[in-house]
């Protein structure tokens, strides 16, 4: 280190005396060799200066002789002025002109400062360009140089004249040989100058090293007596300058070496580590307190200078020393490398050895191995504890053997440091080859039924330290491929403190119970499945009535999940219990079922779409003993067959009243058309007014025995009769009138109809008799008073919101609805309110067909109705009626004429009735036809088989004799096909056919029929098809 800085300061010493040296022949030379380069520059300069003005004053000087064009006189003129030029330039210079001459273009002589030996005239030899090379009004001056013999430099310079048309040359030559000299001298001065300069600049850096040197070497030995810990720095520091200042610091720096060792060695001395050092041949050069002790040494003398592995290394057996290139102690002396060793003997001063270990780094000085620092500790109870763990981790291996469940131990950080056999078996991994793997690389699962990946269980336990339990349907997929189904759990290894050390992870096959459960699983599923499939209910029971199943069946029936019903009772649920007598009847069931009978009810379940209707069954499930372990109940949907009963029902009291209405309107309706016939012939021929009053009134009373009639006669038809287009908003502002006589004045009517309402198709008659009806039956519910409301509003209806509240078809609607806030009904009166002759209106009354009319009405027109009511709150109805596809109604004519349409063509009149026959007769005779009549089908064949000239056949539908008026109006078709037909018919449901609907229900006349109703159709029907 020494020699080192040594050499570091010797240089400084030698940089500092060159750096110097450098600086000062700079700073002298630099200035010289300008001042120099500057002059030689400025006489050059000066001299082409010269030169340019004496070729000027040449050329100014013998402008004018050069106008005469006179060689002779122009030489006289200009000879002159070229010696005086000559003269005055070359006088007293550093140079002189030696020749003049100006030449002519063709490069002859026209003026010469030496006329005698250039004489005029003569061709001008040097190698110069004429006068034509040279550009014109040129001012640049050519130089040539040229030195004679060597002695003396000599420069041309020359420059094109014109005068006019004429031009020439001038020629000028310069004789540099004093400015040569004078460039000499120069340089011999200066080269001296340079050779003083720098000698003064050595003499000077020689003095200055020596100068700075000397404190220096002082300097440098004082660093070799802090080497040696001896400093004297008396003399430098009586100085009075830098060194003095540093010598000062080098002492201070001795202060610090020396207490810094102090320190050194009492932090060496604290250490519990033993600690010493050796030079090259083994020997001891340090020790600290810990080493003494440890070795049983007192005092370091014991041990400084003794050779150490013949000291502290001897064989453990004969304690021998080991030779010197085998003792592992003097290996890092041996090998020149750092050493550690784990365990090895080492003695003590009373002969007792303990285990050791210990590590040996080398001393390395000028790249060369001088000497080791050796550390080492007593490991002898760290050596005991590991041979107990040896043994614990030997039985603990014996008892992972024995185990016959997978175990795979971790660390902290998920690195696996144990697996047993069974492990192994299952991962396809030795432990050889897993220790020091991560459990994710080893532990490899998947979901059995996904086939995704599962997150292993080593992250969520080192974080939470709960005890994991995975899905036993996880797989294991081995390293060779194999997969096992197992069922594993994972939980942490903590340590005394409760810190999690590590996780513990156990797994065993369950291949073969997979594959069995699988099979359960799946029959169970395929029992599931078979049972869901299945239209019936199926609820098993405990013998108490308690659910432990049910199919999925009843549960989308009613909306539910299993969870809402298992562990509940039978009765209990709520599509059961909304009423007592069911909830009974089903309890009964049950105990029956107990008791070991088969029970059958058919039983009324409460959906959210209303009630559903169920053929119950519960019967016994027993063991093998034939001991009732359970009951099962299947439910059958009769559901649609009690509402085909309903309809049924309904049907049978519709075709009972039809029947009956059928059976009296024909002969009814055939006596009020005689009547309202004969009064119509009665008012026109009479004039009394009073007697006209009494026509009039009698006429009114037969009006309304025909619109009662036709009212039962609805009850029979299942198909529209009159539909047309129309618009409900219109129909409801006309009866407004009549709605507001018929409620009582306590009643409010409010009306809030849409303004963009749909047109829809139906009979108009018949929509305002439905009205009148719903209005009568709200008004009977407001006997106090109060609110009627009628609203009308566009629908359109998904095919569930159809299906589930009006039962009918998706699309659009027009909807009516019409409340109360009357009296209400309860749900057993709304179960039988459409059902005929059903009221609860006093005897005397009501007749019980308001609404069955109502219903039959919007059924016939493919629509339906809706009713809400809540007992002393109100009633809602909602008629929904189909969206008409004709955009708008076809006006017609409200002209009203008082002349019947008439004609003269021959008409057949067939009706066995002789009254309504003979009426007819007279009505189509009046209005100018020619008539023929029958009484029965077979008389009409006969009158047209002798006469077939009938231009209209008008018959009754219904007749005696077998033939009906369609089985005329086909044969007739048939036969006479010219024959134009139109029937009429108080009740035609006796006689539709199967080829029903006829042809001829377009034309038909319902009866009683007058005068101008038949005039009209009959006119139309003659009129058909003509052009």
């Amino acid at each position: 280190m020494f020699i080192l800085k040594k050499w570091f300061l010797n240089s400084i010493s030698r940089q500092v005396s060159l750096l110097l040296v450098l600086i000062l022949g700079i700073a002298l030379l630099l200035p010289a060799f300008y001042f120099y380069n500057t002059q030689k520059k400025e006489i050059n300069q000066t001299t082409e200066q010269l030169t340019k003005q004496l070729i000027q004053s040449i050329k100014t000087s013998i402008s004018k002789p050069l106008l005469f064009n006179d060689y002779f006189s122009g030489w006289q003129i200009i000879n002159k002025q070229i010696i005086n030029n000559r003269k005055q330039v070359s006088e007293g210079g550093l140079f002189k002109i030696s020749e003049i001459a100006i030449l002519d273009k063709k490069n002859k002589i026209f003026a010469h400062s030496s006329p005698e030996n250039f004489p005029l005239q003569k061709k001008y030899t040097s190698s110069l360009p004429t006068t034509e090379q040279l550009p014109i009004n040129s001012q640049s001056i050519l130089i040539t140089h040229q030195i004679d013999e060597g002695v003396s430099s000599i420069r041309l310079y020359s420059n094109a004249i014109f005068q006019g048309n004429r031009s020439g040359l001038i020629i000028l030559q310069v004789d540099l040989s004093r400015l040569d000299k004078y460039n000499r001298e120069k340089i011999n001065s200066f080269i001296i100058y340079f050779i003083s300069t720098i000698t003064l600049i050595l003499f000077i850096g020689v003095a200055f090293g020596k100068w700075i040197s000397a404190p220096l070497n002082k300097i440098e030995k004082s660093l070799v007596e802090i080497g040696n810990g001896k400093l004297n720095l008396t003399s430098l520091i009586k100085r009075h300058d830098e060194y003095s200042r540093l010598a000062i610091a080098l002492s201070n720096t001795d202060k610090d070496l020396h207490k810094n060792k102090s320190q050194v060695e009492l932090l060496l001395d604290s250490t519990a580590e033993a600690i010493y050092g050796i030079d090259i041949e083994g020997c001891c050069t340090f020790v600290n307190k810990s080493c003494l002790k440890i070795l049983g040494y007192t005092d370091k003398s014991e041990i400084i200078g003794k050779n150490m592995y013949q000291l502290l290394h001897k064989s453990p057996n004969t304690m021998d020393t080991y030779e010197k290139n085998i003792s592992l102690i003097n290996s890092t002396l041996i090998a020149n490398k750092k050493m550690h060793i784990d365990n090895e003997y080492i003695w003590r001063k009373d002969a007792t050895n303990f285990h050791a270990e210990y590590w040996s780094y080398p001393i390395i000085e000028k790249d060369e191995l001088v000497g080791a620092v050796v550390t080492f500790i007593d490991v002898t109870d760290r050596i005991e504890s590991l041979k107990k763990l040896k043994e614990r981790e030997q039985y603990l291996s014996l008892m992972l053997h024995s185990i016959g469940d997978a175990v795979i131990a971790t660390d902290e950080k998920g690195i696996i440091t144990r697996m047993n056999p069974v492990a192994e078996k299952l991962t396809g991994w030795k432990f050889k080859e897993a220790r020091n793997k991560t459990v994710k690389e080893v532990f490899i699962i998947i979901d059995a039924s996904t086939r995704m990946p599962i997150n292993n269980p080593i992250e969520k336990v080192m974080r939470t330290g709960e005890i994991i339990h995975l899905r036993n349907h996880t797989s294991l997929i081995s390293k060779n491929g194999k997969e096992y189904h197992i069922a594993d759990s994972a939980a942490p290894i903590r340590n005394e403190k409760g810190i999690i050390q590590g996780m513990v992870l156990v797994f065993n096959d369950v291949t073969e119970q997979y594959i069995l459960r699988n099979k359960i699983n799946e029959q169970q599923q395929k029992l599931q499945r078979i049972f869901d499939g299945m239209q019936s209910f199926v609820v098993i029971l405990d013998i108490d009535g308690t659910l432990t199943f049910i199919n999925e069946t009843p549960l989308k029936l009613f909306n539910l999940s299993s969870d809402d019903v298992l562990g509940k009772k039978l009765w209990n649920l709520n599509f059961c219990s909304y009423d007592e007598k069911v909830q009974k009847d089903i309890k009964e069931n049950c105990l029956q079922a107990a008791s070991g009978k088969l029970s059958f009810n058919d039983i009324p379940l409460s959906t959210p779409k209303g009630l559903f209707w169920i053929e119950l069954s519960i019967h016994p499930l027993l063991d093998e003993s034939g001991n009732i372990i359970q009951l099962v109940a299947e439910g059958r949907d009769i559901n649609q067959r009690k509402q085909q009963e309903n309809i049924l029902h309904r049907s049978q009291k519709m075709d009972a009243i039809g029947q009956l209405a059928g059976g009296i309107a024909h002969d009814f309706n055939n006596q009020l058309g005689v009547v309202i016939g004969y009064l119509d012939i009665l008012q026109s021929t009479l004039h009394d007014e009073k007697q006209l009053q009494w026509i009039d009134n009698s006429s009114r009373a037969t009006l309304r025995c025909i619109d009662l009639t036709r009212q039962l006669l609805t009850f029979s038809r299942n198909k529209p009769t009159n539909k047309t287009v129309i618009d409900i908003n219109k129909l409801l502002q006309n009866l407004k009138n009549l709605i507001k006589r018929t409620v009582t004045p306590q009643v409010e009517v409010q009306y809030k109809l849409d303004d963009d309402l749909w047109l829809t198709d139906t009979d108009q008659n018949e929509f305002q008799d439905a009205i009148l009806n719903l209005v009568i039956n709200a008004r009977d519910a407001l006997p106090n008073g109060g609110k009627l409301i009628i609203e009308t509003s566009n629908q359109t209806f998904d095919s569930d919101y159809a299906t589930n509240q009006f039962d009918t078809s998706a699309g659009d609607y027009v909807q009516i609805a019409i409340t109360d806030t009357g009296t209400g009904m309860d749900k057993k009166t709304l179960n039988h309110i459409f059902e005929p002759f059903f009221t609860t209106k006093e005897e005397g009354k009501g007749t019980g067909l308001g609404l069955a009319m109502v219903y039959s009405f919007v059924k016939r027109y493919h629509g339906n109705i809706r009713f809400h009511s809540d007992v002393n709150i109100g009633t809602t109805i909602h008629i929904v009626l189909p969206r008409s596809t004709y955009k708008s109604i076809t006006k017609t004519s409200d002209k009203k004429t008082t002349q019947l349409p008439k004609g003269n063509e021959s008409i057949l009149i067939v009706e066995d009735e002789v009254d309504l026959l003979e009426l007819a007769s007279q009505y189509l005779t009046d209005l100018g036809y020619k008539i023929k009549t029958a009484e029965n089908g077979q008389q009409a064949l006969n009158i047209l088989s002798e006469d077939s000239s009938i231009d209209l056949l008008f018959s009754d539908v219904v007749m005696p004799g077998g033939i009906t008026g369609y089985e005329l109006a086909e044969k007739i078709a048939t036969q006479w096909p010219h024959i134009k037909i139109l029937l009429t018919s108080g009740f035609t449901s006796k006689v539709k056919t199967k080829k029903s609907p006829s042809p001829y229900d377009e034309n038909l006349i319902s009866k009683p029929y007058r005068k101008a109703e038949l005039a009209k159709h009959v006119r139309l029907k003659l009129d058909e098809n003509k052009q």
